[in-house]
């Protein structure tokens, strides 16, 4: 009915309006004289727990790759091999954020946009993956309980974890498909793509991709 119509143009019309004034509020962040959110004691302490991070999350898990790896090509030490891989690909992306922390939350590493695109990437990736990979451990577990005579062949294992990768990979290069490229925010000391950069909001591609992959979306625009 036209009435019905009206309400749904006046609906999209609002909820347009409030993404749009989201979106320049987090564009024209440095812009604003509130520095408020910067407190250089906790920065330094911010810097020192992420290379503490770096420095044992590094060694422990090349440590534990190396023993994965000696325990033979089981469908469990696969899944534990490309866990620890993950985790260690984690702790070398701390280094950077630490390295920013301690120089007032400038660029630093993130200076050259090619580095930046790929911390990036490698951010969107690891931070899902890991999810997905104690999903597929938990998973084995539950059916070594619960069917214990039951052998899951690891080349199954890796290829379900090896497509998932893929999917992410693909999912973090949309950005250059775009024609767009990672930025640096000193406001949250990483690299990332704005959603509404990639897609005109309220379209398919819009709603379909942050359903799929909410990480280009910063969270003040959430």
């Amino acid at each position: 009915s036209k009435q019905w119509y009206q309400r749904r143009v006046r609906g999209e019309s609002a909820l347009s309006l409030y993404c749009t004034e989201k979106l320049v509020a987090a564009m024209s962040y440095e812009q604003e004289a509130d520095d408020s959110w910067y407190i250089p004691a906790l920065e330094k302490i911010y810097g020192t727990i992420l290379l503490l991070c770096f420095l044992s999350g590094t060694v422990g898990n090349c440590l534990s790759l190396l023993y994965f790896t000696a325990r033979g090509r089981g469908s469990s030490a696969q899944i534990y091999r490309f866990i620890t891989s993950n985790d260690i690909a984690t702790s070398l992306l701390m280094l950077p954020m630490s390295l920013s922390y301690f120089s007032s939350r400038s660029p630093v590493f993130f200076s050259n946009s090619a580095l930046c695109d790929v911390w990036g990437v490698l951010w969107i990736i690891i931070s899902r993956y890991s999810i997905f990979l104690v999903a597929v451990l938990s998973i084995s577990r539950t059916l070594s309980l619960f069917l214990p005579f039951m052998r899951v062949r690891s080349w199954k294992v890796v290829t379900v974890m090896s497509c998932y990768l893929v999917l992410l990979v693909l999912q973090g290069s949309v950005p250059f498909w775009r024609g767009r490229r990672y930025l640096y925010y000193p406001e949250y000391v990483q690299c990332f793509s704005l959603l509404g950069e990639l897609f005109e909001y309220n379209s398919a591609g819009f709603i379909v991709f942050y359903v799929l992959h909410p990480g280009h979306f910063p969270r003040t625009l959430r």
